[in-house]
């Protein structure tokens, strides 16, 4: 079973700043410096979810199998829930913490 390229993209447009795998499922979480977070399913081949930050993504991790957070290169700690993956929604990241906390 390989990788298949989707129509429309998905493909990480810059390099990607790091790679997670969620603590019980095969859920692949890719931030990267074109300031998407995607979050790939390994099992099916396939793209979950994409969303866009403000600024260069530089870091992201679980929290747990339904929450992921990532690190912008502004400074910036954002939180994104898995319930809000499942539908369309621009936007899906929030900040925790102010930029100069």
């Amino acid at each position: 079973m390989g990788w298949r390229r989707r129509e429309g993209g998905g493909a990480v447009a810059g390099a990607a700043s790091r790679l997670r795998f969620a603590p019980s499922s095969n859920h692949l979480l890719v931030s990267s410096w074109d300031s998407g977070l995607r979050l790939y399913d390994a099992d099916a081949c396939e793209l979950r979810m994409e969303a866009k930050s403000e600024a260069a993504l530089l870091d992201c991790c679980f929290q747990d199998e339904a929450v992921a957070l990532t690190g912008g290169s502004d400074g910036s700690i954002t939180r994104g829930s898995r319930y809000y993956w499942a539908t369309p929604r621009s936007g899906f990241l929030h900040r925790v913490l102010p930029d100069n906390w």
